[in-house]
């Protein structure tokens, strides 16, 4: 447009830089439609707003990236103080802990020392045993010889019982056999003296004549009578001797009985005493064997005692340690709570540079309406897109193939992005200036279930002014993350 006259070509000139002062730096200033005499201070005009467009810009950006990183470490720094309070209230308790340790080490050596001495006379008792179950294994092979001795003694006299009860018995025959002799002889007595009588008679008849026959029949019958009373008495020896036998007979049969239970008590009692004989060949290996285990436990109590000492030492160091780290951890969180301050200082420094060139202006909406409609296609859009199967998926993969396609099928977009609940980023493309955007604006009202739409700001990526539209992901009714879009004014 071609302007005639300086008067006029001046007043334009004033009016563009009146809305240059009050912060609109949205229109351009064409040098050639001012004449001649005013191209210079309008070129110089046009420079400077140039100038003060592209701080403003850049200042935007750099402000914009200011604050979303104060906000961030902020976060982090007060993470970090959580977690400081937490590793010295971990301190604390491990110190109380390893001093509660290292008392209970020392106890615990005064018991294992206790053990020790409990284990030496234990041991030695061990050994007193092991020394009689020798002694009493010597007595008892000693007492089994004797058993069998006489075990072999009892039936020795087993078998002469045997002999005499048989000797008795021949003897008793004999007596038998002599007490009919007897009889005999009486019964020979008995007719002699009938002869003898006889004979008397007939002496008498004879008279004279018969007198020596007389003396001789007297004779005859006195050694009848003899006969008679020699065998009388032996006949009642012999029912002595009868009687005698028979008790001796019984004696020895009772003897036998006896002898027969003397050689099975004998037995019995070799059979006990082989019994105890082998235990305490049992008893003798298994003390051996516990001996040598009591000698084993008392050298590891020894060596356990020995490394609880260390043990009890290490915990004392240990302590000392802790305490040093707990001062640390003291130091460093009075560090971190002063980084805190000046990270809410900076904070305030680039929400007041943020605020600031926010009143500048770098974009002329002539038409609003337009703007609107643009806007609404763009939540429409992205409300389709965060219903497809890939983003609902919440795979890198999948979120990055379908926002590669959104950006290739809208241009005036010039970026896209994912987040999980966290803020963390799924994909940007492109690449995202910040790690975690749990801190902006456009996330934290899309995570609560808003849709979000940003005033005017200059992008980070273009260094052009665009506006940020983002959404919440949902999955089965639930906000599972963000999706959210850069859209280009520049045109």
């Amino acid at each position: 447009m071609l302007w005639f006259g300086n008067k006029k070509a001046l007043q334009k000139l004033t009016q563009q830089t009146a809305e240059y002062s009050r912060g609109n730096m949205a229109n351009q200033l064409n040098v050639v439609d001012y004449p001649e005499e005013l191209k210079p201070l309008a070129g110089h005009i046009a420079s400077l707003a140039d100038m003060l467009r592209q701080f403003t810009q850049e200042t935007q950006v750099s402000s914009s990236k200011v604050s979303a990183a104060v906000k961030q470490v902020n976060a982090s720094i007060a993470n970090v103080n959580e977690l400081a309070e937490d590793v010295k209230q971990s301190a604390l308790g491990s110190q109380k802990l390893t001093i509660a340790i290292a008392d209970m080490a020392v106890d615990t050596a005064q018991q294992v020392e206790e053990v020790m001495t409990s284990a030496k006379t234990i041991a030695n008792v061990a050994g007193g045993i092991y020394q009689d179950s020798i002694e009493t294994k010597k007595i008892a092979e000693q007492g089994s010889d004797a058993v069998s001795e006489a075990s072999t003694a009892m039936h020795d006299i087993q078998q002469a019982s045997a002999q005499i009860e048989q000797r008795i018995k021949a003897l008793t025959q004999i007596a038998r056999e002599i007490d009919t002799f007897l009889d005999t002889i009486q019964g020979i007595s008995s007719q002699t003296n009938l002869l003898a009588l006889n004979a008397s008679i007939e002496a008498a008849r004879a008279g004279e004549h018969g007198r020596g026959f007389a003396v001789v029949a007297q004779e005859i019958q006195k050694l009848s009578d003899a006969s008679t009373d020699a065998a009388n008495s032996a006949n009642g020896l012999l029912a002595q001797i009868d009687a005698g036998v028979l008790e001796a007979a019984k004696a020895v049969e009772s003897g036998a009985s006896s002898v027969q239970r003397g050689v099975k008590a004998m037995a019995d009692a070799d059979l006990s005493l082989k019994s105890i004989l082998a235990a305490s060949g049992q008893i003798e290996s298994q003390l051996a064997e516990a001996s040598a285990a009591r000698q084993a436990q008392l050298s590891a109590t020894g060596r356990a005692a020995d490394r609880l000492g260390k043990m009890s030492a290490m915990c004392q160091e240990a302590a000392a340690h802790v305490n040093i780290a707990t001062a640390a951890v003291e130091r460093q969180e009075s560090h971190l709570f002063e980084t805190l301050k000046m990270g809410d200082v900076l904070a305030e420094v680039a929400g007041v540079l943020v605020e600031t060139t926010g009143k500048i202006s770098l974009v002329d909406i002539k038409n609003q309406q337009e703007l609107d409609h643009k806007l609404a296609l763009v939540k429409n859009i992205l409300n389709k897109t965060a219903q497809d199967h890939r983003i609902i998926e919440l795979t890198e993969a999948g979120h990055f193939e379908t926002l590669t396609e959104l950006l290739e099928r809208q241009s005036e977009l010039e970026a896209a992005w994912t987040n999980t609940s966290d803020g963390q980023f799924i994909v940007s493309l492109p690449p995202a200036g910040i790690a975690n955007a749990s801190s902006r604006d456009w996330f934290q009202q899309a995570i609560n279930g808003n849709t979000y739409i940003s005033p005017v700001y200059v992008s980070a990526i273009s260094h052009q002014p665009c506006i940020t539209v983002s959404i919440p992901i949902r999955i089965n009714d639930k906000i599972a993350g963000v999706l959210g879009v850069d859209l280009k004014l520049s045109e």
